[in-house]
């Protein structure tokens, strides 16, 4: 395997960790019960990611490295006024509805950054088993964009949560 290519699986990795730290923070800070389910299964869609990634790496003789969040938030969130907003989100015990917008549309923004990195890198990988699982990811990373996008409508429309829960649940 090319050295591009584990350097590539590592990005990926660390951006579904990001992704599950964030979810799982949020999912402990919202009360609603639909929220709380829809940031679960996020967080769980997102802990998924990373275990595919990561077994793919190890197939190849390479170790997933750790980053810490505060590295990933700097890395993946490049904006300085965009990482205070994901501070003080991270720093709330308790989510209000202003601040599950805020958190909708950050989620949003690092999901669409997902969906730009695996699109662009399942083009440039030689391995075709990253290159379908990066093509699939996007699809994946596409649904949870839709997600947020439709729970950030209802959020501002009706001051709700979007209603996924027998969906998410089981």
């Amino acid at each position: 395997m090319e050295e591009e290519s584990i350097e590539i699986l590592q990005r990926a990795i660390e951006i579904e960790a990001f992704g599950l730290d964030y979810y799982n923070k949020l999912k402990g800070a919202v009360e609603d019960r639909e929220g709380s389910a829809l940031l679960g299964f996020l967080a769980n869609a997102e802990n998924e990611h990373r275990e595919q990634l990561t077994s793919i790496l190890n197939k190849y003789g390479a170790e997933a490295r750790k980053t810490e969040i505060d590295t990933l938030m700097a890395d993946i969130l490049m904006e300085e006024g965009i990482q205070n907003i994901f501070k003080d989100l991270m720093a709330k015990d308790r989510l209000e509805i202003v601040d599950a917008i805020e958190a909708m549309k950050l989620g949003m923004e690092v999901e669409a950054k997902s969906i730009d990195f695996y699109k662009n890198n399942a083009q440039k990988t030689p391995e075709q088993d990253i290159a379908t699982l990066f093509n699939d990811l996007s699809n994946w990373e596409r649904e949870h964009l839709a997600l947020l996008k439709e729970n950030l409508r209802t959020l501002k429309d009706e001051g709700v949560w979007y209603g996924y829960v027998p969906i998410l649940e089981g």
